[in-house]
């Protein structure tokens, strides 16, 4: 049986404590989903792999360089 509960809207905290690891400076995260092809997804992590960095970390850095007025949001 599913439960009744609703999800709780708080960021979870291990979000946060990514998002604040990113940026330096304590933040509120949101999550985003997002689909994309298997594909996609293999070289995404194959490149977050040989850089060192995260999946999240890479599609952040994209946000960022791809557009301006993303580039001061943490």
């Amino acid at each position: 049986m599913l439960s009744s509960k609703r999800p709780s809207k708080q960021p979870k905290k291990a979000t946060v404590k990514a998002a604040e690891q990113f940026s330096g400076e304590h933040v509120t995260a949101t999550r985003l989903s997002v689909d994309i092809s298997t594909e996609l997804h293999r070289k995404l992590k194959l490149l977050a792999a040989a850089q060192g960095v995260s999946q999240r970390t890479l599609v952040i850095e994209a946000l960022q360089s791809q557009y301006a007025e993303l580039a001061d949001a943490s």
